[in-house]
C-alpha cells in the first residue's frame, strides 16, 4: 500500500459535501452534466497522493491491464514533445480513464483537479478550441486547502518528492510502479516537473489573469 491513498480518499469524502454547499450558494449555476467531457480533454495535473489513490484502486480492482495501454500513450503525448496546454486541448487528447460513453471510469477515485472543475456557461461552448467564453470557478485554492495539509505532513514523512505534481498518466504509471506493477519506464514525475513545471505555472496564472 502505498502511503496515504486511504487519507485521500478520507479526504475527498468530507471536500466534497463542502464543495457541492459552496457552489449551490453561488448565485450563476453549474451548467457540467452528465456525459460532457470536454474538460477531460485538458492537461490535468495530478499530486502524487492522489495518483497513489488511482493506482491502488486499479491494482484491487485488477484493472491495470485494462488501462496500462493508453496510459502509457498518453504519457508520451503529455510529455510536452512541442505541445503546450493549449495545442494539447486542441488535439483533443482524450483522458486515459475517458470511457467509449464518455463517462470516467474512475469517477469515485477521480483526482481533486476533476472534481472541482466546474462551469457556468453552456456546456457546447466548452468544446470550442479555444474557448474565452466558458465561465469557471478557480479550482486552485480549493484543492490547495483539500490536499494543503496532507502534503506538508507528506513532506515530513516521505519528503519533498511527495509534494510533486504532473500530468496524470505520468503520475499514476509512477505509482504502479512504486507498487511493484513493473511499469515501462517513462518521464519520472520530478524530470517532468523539473522541465515543463515553470512554464506550466506560467500558463496557469496567465489563464487565470482578468
Amino acid at each position: 500500500m502505498i502511503p496515504l491513498a486511504q487519507a485521500v480518499r478520507d479526504i475527498f469524502a468530507n471536500v466534497d459535501p463542502q464543495f457541492q454547499a459552496y457552489v449551490d450558494r453561488l448565485p450563476e449555476r453549474v451548467t457540467c452534466t452528465k456525459g460532457c467531457a470536454a474538460c477531460c480533454e485538458l492537461l490535468a495535473l495530478i499530486t502524487w497522493p492522489e495518483a497513489a489513490l488511482i493506482a491502488e484502486t486499479l491494482r484491487e480492482q485488477g484493472l491495470v491491464e485494462r488501462f496500462l495501454s493508453k496510459l502509457l500513450e498518453q504519457a508520451k503525448q503529455s510529455d510536452f514533445e512541442g505541445l503546450d496546454q493549449e495545442s494539447y486541448w486542441i488535439r483533443r487528447i482524450p483522458c486515459a480513464f475517458l470511457g467509449d460513453d464518455r463517462l470516467c471510469q474512475i469517477y469515485d477515485v477521480r483526482p481533486g483537479t476533476c472534481r472541482y472543475h466546474v462551469a457556468f456557461s453552456a456546456p457546447e461552448l466548452c468544446s470550442i478550441r479555444p474557448s474565452g467564453t466558458v465561465r469557471q470557478l478557480d479550482e486552485g485554492p480549493i484543492i490547495a486547502q483539500a490536499l494543503g495539509p496532507l502534503l506538508i505532513e507528506a513532506r515530513k514523512e516521505a519528503g519533498p518528492a511527495m509534494e510533486q505534481a504532473g500530468p496524470i498518466p505520468i503520475m499514476v504509471l509512477a505509482a504502479l510502479n512504486s507498487l511493484g506493477e513493473g511499469i515501462p519506464e517513462c518521464i519520472a514525475p520530478g524530470e517532468w516537473l523539473r522541465r515543463y513545471g515553470a512554464r506550466v505555472r506560467a500558463v496557469n496564472r496567465e489563464a487565470r489573469t482578468p
